[in-house]
């Protein structure tokens, strides 16, 4: 796959949103400054292009520690897409308000993926550094030669699944016999457990337990036969007692009775309330009369307080008159008062009668009732004292059982010997396995024919760039001056056959022409074993360091690798190199933001592809 466009929304020193076309081709990639004339070209952004294919692809870069930088410093979110030429795109956002740091994947529509799933399209991120995006100093895999030896191996292990093929057998291997040592360990617990079974099992007194058992039935059918004669002696000591049914029904009927007495006394005492407050009237009435009469006595009219005329129908006399027939009335009243009390003093007699008949009633059936539970008892404590004189005793049976269990035990036992025996037959198998697939095994060898292979690679990129002047051999183990080999690469450059001591005391030229020819061919072993899904390589600086002729050899190496790799991008701070390349991408940065100038370029001169030939006849320029 061939990325075709890479669109930026505030990413980095790109603020707002940009689209910038990627064409096939060599792509010459470089920077104006028009904030800093002495910058020129740098920090104009150039590098933040091969920055956002990383990040959008793997949501990091090697030339970026934190996330936080990969935002406009004026912005607080930012996205990158990349665009590639089967139509598939795949857009990261980075703080988004809304998005957050989904990573989407779709050609029409977009579907949010995962990084596990973007690992499975494009390879992981450590090809992705080893195989297509290649720094400005050492490539990634010859700086982990020169500085971490070990780890170089396990890069280059760990990036051709041909080679994960031979871990993953010795891993399954390993997890064999960890199966085999952890099986062996269980059948050694699981004997031990069955012989300390078996001891336990073979301990048990039986007898003694037989015995203890009669004992004990014998003792709780005395004490239940007890209690059979105690229940007994309790129910023959009530009598003769009446039938529950009958009880219940006599209950009720005085329960009834005593309702309807409630009932009469209820209607008694309200009737006489009534009495009680017709008497206070009256009495209430009498004196005021009484209080009439006295005033008329003195003269003065009762009602307005005035003096009575001499022919006034107020008279004593007519108060006294008035007063009796209010006392016959409040006397009348009185007499049926007291008839009232009497009726209400007879009820409340029957009603007490009542309630102690009732209670009465109520003992019978307690009596009753306690009777049937100790009959209930009683036919329990029986039920009891046949099962008890019935029960056979267990520990016979459990003796028999115990004696077949420790039968079966011995029997697991000599299984488990068989299966000891078994699984301690197949161990040399896995062991011999265990050596085939392991470091010294036929993954060696094939780890040989690769690092050979890289070699090859690595030399034909340094006899088209150095006429054969320089050459590089790596070793799949590195000699011990005590003798003896390490389980690391080794790396050993020679210059017109002689052997360089220090290859980090060269000249930066002969370095990077090194680096150059390692990232190539690291990116062709992986291609031609893996498939890389991945056409396309970029350079950072890689001019650093190179003659005129040195730039034009590596463009014309790179131009005779378009049919394999159809793009490549090459940042530089060469502008006289142009003319080597199909187009231009200038990055201007102008007011602290970034911006994108595209220029389409004619290709390189038939001189430019002469240039290893004149190479190779010892030519010089002219």
């Amino acid at each position: 796959m061939v990325p075709t466009k890479l669109i930026l929304t505030n990413f980095q020193s790109f603020r707002g949103e940009h689209v910038i076309p990627l064409p096939r081709g060599l792509t010459q990639i470089l920077g104006q400054n028009l904030d800093d004339a002495g910058s020129v070209s740098n920090y104009s952004g150039k590098t933040t292009l091969l920055n956002a294919l990383s990040v959008c692809l793997y949501g990091r870069s090697p030339l970026i520690a934190r996330s936080k930088g990969f935002i406009n410093w004026d912005e607080r979110w930012a996205s990158v897409e990349v665009v590639f030429d089967d139509d598939l795109s795949i857009k990261r956002y980075i703080k988004h308000p809304d998005h957050g740091n989904k990573i989407l994947k779709g050609c029409e529509e977009f579907v949010e993926v995962t990084q596990d799933e973007i690992d499975d399209i494009f390879g992981s991120f450590e090809a992705f550094v080893a195989t297509v995006f290649f720094g400005t100093n050492y490539s990634d895999f010859l700086e982990k030669i020169l500085k971490k030896p070990v780890e170089a191996k396990e890069l280059l292990t760990s990036l051709i699944p041909k080679l994960q093929v031979f871990d993953e057998a010795l891993n399954w291997v390993r997890e064999k016999m960890n199966g085999i040592d952890k099986s062996l360990r269980e059948l050694e617990l699981e004997e031990s457990n069955v012989r300390g079974q078996i001891q336990s099992l073979s301990k048990i007194d039986y007898e003694k337990k037989k015995e203890e058992f009669e004992k004990k039935r014998s003792d709780d059918i005395a004490f239940t036969e007890g209690s059979i004669r105690e229940y007994e002696s309790r129910i023959a000591s009530f009598g003769k007692l009446p039938d529950e049914k009958k009880v219940r029904d006599e209950i009720a009927k005085k329960e009834k009775q005593s309702a309807a007495v409630n009932d009469s006394l209820a209607g008694l005492i309200k009737e006489a309330g009534i009495y009680e407050r017709q008497t206070s009237e009256l009495k209430a009435k009498v004196n005021e009369v009484s209080r009439n009469m006295k005033s008329i006595k003195s003269g003065i009219c009762p009602m307005c307080k005035q003096s009575l005329p001499r022919n006034s129908d107020l008279t004593v006399e007519g108060c006294t008159e008035k007063i009796k027939k209010l006392d016959d009335e409040l006397l009348g009243i009185r007499r049926k008062h007291i008839q009232c009390e009497r009726e209400m003093d007879d009820f409340q007699g029957e009603r007490d009668a009542l309630f102690v008949s009732v209670r009465a009633l109520q003992k019978s059936l307690e009596s009753i009732r306690e009777i049937a539970e100790m009959q209930n008892t009683l036919k329990s404590e029986r039920e009891r004292l046949g099962k008890l004189k019935a029960m056979a005793n267990p520990h016979v049976e459990e003796e028999s059982r115990t004696a077949e269990t420790i039968k079966g035990l011995n029997s697991g036992l000599e299984k488990m010997a068989g299966e000891r025996k078994r699984i301690q037959e197949s161990l040399p198998y896995y062991e011999f396995l265990q050596k085939a697939f392991g470091p010294r095994g036929v993954k060696n060898f094939v780890f040989d024919e690769i690092v050979f292979k890289l070699t090859e690679a690595s030399k034909q990129y340094l006899d088209y760039m150095t006429n054969g002047s320089i050459q590089v051999r790596f070793d799949p183990r590195k000699e011990k001056k005590s003798g003896g080999f390490t389980e690391t690469i080794g790396l050993e450059v020679s210059s017109n056959g002689r052997v360089l001591d220090d290859f980090l005391l060269r000249s930066q030229g002969e370095r990077k022409k090194v680096c150059l020819a390692v990232d190539l061919a690291m990116n062709q072993l992986l291609s031609e074993m893996f498939g890389a899904p991945l056409e396309f390589v970029v350079f950072d600086e890689a001019f650093d360091g190179l003659d005129r002729m040195g730039v034009e050899l590596f463009c014309s190496l790179l131009r005779s690798q378009l049919g394999r790799i159809p793009q490549m991008m090459v940042v530089s701070h060469s502008p006289y190199a142009e003319d080597l390349f199909d187009q231009q991408i200038t990055v201007v940065k102008e007011n602290g933001e970034s911006r994108i100038s595209s220029k389409q370029l004619y290709g390189p001169s038939p001189l430019i592809n002469a240039v290893p030939l004149i190479r190779k006849l010892n030519l010089r320029e002219r």
